[in-house]
């Protein structure tokens, strides 16, 4: 999946980075360098994962199987008429943040 490929990518580079930083650069630059390249590669992978959750439908698997969009989804099926005996109905809040949708219960 495409968030398993993100989260190995971000794994597998930190140690890449700290060897190539260790083998080409004097000890004295060494720090800036693993600083400002971990810095750059955090930033790529938080990036990746917000488009990841935040895309259109076809973005990842969470998009096809996510409910929000359709206006269903786990928290509805109380407020549906499938909730099992002596359970309440609940009723959530929700916020749209452009194609997201987020709800608390």
């Amino acid at each position: 999946t495409k968030f398993a490929m993100v989260g190995l990518s971000w794994f597998l580079s930190l140690p890449f980075v700290s060897t190539f930083v260790a083998g080409t650069l004097p000890f004295y630059a060494r720090h800036q360098a693993m600083s400002a390249w971990s810095t750059v590669l955090q930033n790529c992978s938080l990036v990746s994962l917000a488009w990841l959750f935040t895309a259109d439908s076809g973005a990842s698997a969470y998009h096809r199987f996510s409910k929000v969009k359709e206006g269903g989804g786990l928290s509805d099926m109380t407020s549906l008429g499938n909730a099992p005996t002596g359970m309440p109905a609940r009723s959530g809040m929700e916020w749209n943040l452009g194609k997201t949708k987020v709800r608390l219960d």
